[in-house]
């Protein structure tokens, strides 16, 4: 924005964050540059820095220029949450791996303390609100793979399980999504409360979400769910 913004000098790879004008962090040997946002769309700034794989590094900073998080294997940072957790991806030795040659791609999580919270997984993605869902294999090539739900700290709320996609609104209601009859093509809807627990099950089909509750159509009826405990209160 207008207050907070980095300078690169493409020339020399230096680059300087400012804050109301003034700089208050300065990298060198940069290669690489992004800024990202939070779910309370509070800005960070990534930047990579290194001439070799020896001495790559990954930062990630506020934007009044507080590092908040670094790691020495060159990371690249694909979301982080309003509570600081980071969620990064591995390259592995795929970019040369000197004296390091088991290393793996893939993701992981490290909280706001550069803390790892969560091992590495094949996927995990960042679904908002400081939820993520880790994939442990390869879809196309793995027959049985399996979905985690986490939280921002890396705990598993839900884990191993046949839903296969999540989504989740504001207040905390989540939807997820499995095959139905064992069709990779074919889907229902499950909506869950907040323990986690599946309340209904419905067809993807005459979904309404507003404010305040979601429509859905079962068959020959509409039901109504309140969002703020996916408690049932109408159907017609």
């Amino acid at each position: 924005d207008v207050n907070h913004y980095y300078v690169l000098n493409s020339e020399s790879d230096e680059l300087a964050i400012y804050a109301n004008g003034e700089v208050v962090k300065t990298y060198s040997d940069v290669y690489d540059e992004n800024s990202i946002r939070d779910e309370d769309d509070n800005i960070y700034y990534v930047v990579r820095t290194g001439s070799s794989s020896k001495d790559r590094k990954t930062s990630v900073i506020k934007a009044d220029g507080t590092e908040i998080f670094t790691n020495n294997l060159g990371f690249s940072i694909r979301a982080i949450t309003k509570d600081g957790s980071v969620l990064a991806y591995d390259y592995g030795c795929s970019y040369n791996c000197p004296n390091d040659e088991e290393r793996e791609e893939g993701y992981y999580l490290y909280d706001k303390d550069g803390k790892r919270i969560y091992d590495r997984t094949y996927r995990i993605s960042n679904i908002g609100q400081g939820y993520f869902v880790a994939q442990s294999g390869n879809t196309y090539y793995d027959e049985n793979v399996k979905y985690t739900l986490l939280d921002s700290q890396g705990k598993e709320l839900i884990s191993g399980t046949e839903y296969t996609e999540f989504a989740v609104e504001d207040h905390g209601m989540l939807l997820a999504r499995k095959p139905e009859g064992g069709s990779s093509y074919k889907y229902k809807y499950v909506l869950l409360n907040k323990e986690y627990k599946p309340v209904v099950e419905f067809d993807a089909d005459g979904v309404e979400l507003t404010d305040n509750y979601l429509r859905i159509k079962d068959g020959e009826k509409y039901r109504y769910f309140l969002l703020k405990d996916s408690k049932e209160f109408f159907s017609e």
